[in-house]
């Protein structure tokens, strides 16, 4: 549901399904969907209203809904760091191969997810979209497999990056260079543009949950 979200295929104001619509939609029992709609709370991501359903927050009220004391969140939140170290140490060969190896077709749709997502001005999520690509689209099963496990773990971290009302000039120039290299199919430029920011990332991310008391990787492998 969070991938939902994040991709803009559920609207900030819109409310989700009914529980029973939600179980039958992802083949779970109500009271699997419960819970996870009790988590989505307790993370800021939806709001549940009584007498109206539970509603999707607009991106930038998540960080003030979003209980950082739950303990089940805080463990979640060390497997978002752990998860986002690995990728950041791992990424950029990673990257480059599966940009080579994609169709014309698959690399139009990279292209499309980034240009949406800037078009929101949300430019620091243009990294994890590529992740999240990439755990579909990479050419070895492992990477895939592996891949897939990293970007699940990556949501918990949403109400991590949340964006500045002006995001920085920097965010946004590091934006168009990733777009810039993907048009002109320059593989290695873009690996390496990716894994400058996911480990830009991974440092600020360690900076806000040690703020927090969470326990982080103390420094970059």
């Amino acid at each position: 549901m969070i991938k939902q979200i994040n991709r803009g295929q559920r609207k900030s104001g819109e409310f989700l399904p009914s529980l029973a619509a939600l179980a039958a939609e992802n083949q779970l029992s109500v009271s699997t969907v419960r819970r996870a709609l009790d988590l989505l709370n307790d993370i800021g991501v939806v709001e549940s209203i009584n007498g109206k359903g539970t509603q999707v927050l607009a991106f930038e009220q998540i960080a003030a809904h979003c209980d950082f004391s739950q303990p089940i969140y805080r463990r979640r939140l060390t497997d978002f760091i752990e998860s986002l170290h690995v990728c950041a140490c791992s990424c950029r060969a990673v990257v480059e191969q599966t940009l080579l190896a994609m169709t014309g077709a698959q690399r139009n749709q990279l292209l499309e997810l980034l240009e949406r997502l800037y078009a929101q001005q949300r430019y620091g999520l243009g990294i994890y979209g590529v992740i999240g690509i990439l755990a579909e689209e990479a050419h070895s099963p492992a990477i895939r497999t592996l891949y897939a496990q990293l970007f699940q773990q990556f949501l918990w971290g949403y109400p991590l990056r949340i964006p500045k009302r002006n995001e920085s000039t920097e965010a946004q120039m590091q934006a168009r260079a990733l777009t810039e290299a993907l048009q002109h199919f320059d593989s290695s430029l873009f690996a390496q543009l990716l894994e400058n920011s996911l480990i830009q990332d991974f440092k600020t991310a360690q900076s806000q949950l040690q703020k927090i008391g969470v326990s982080a990787p103390s420094d970059f492998l």
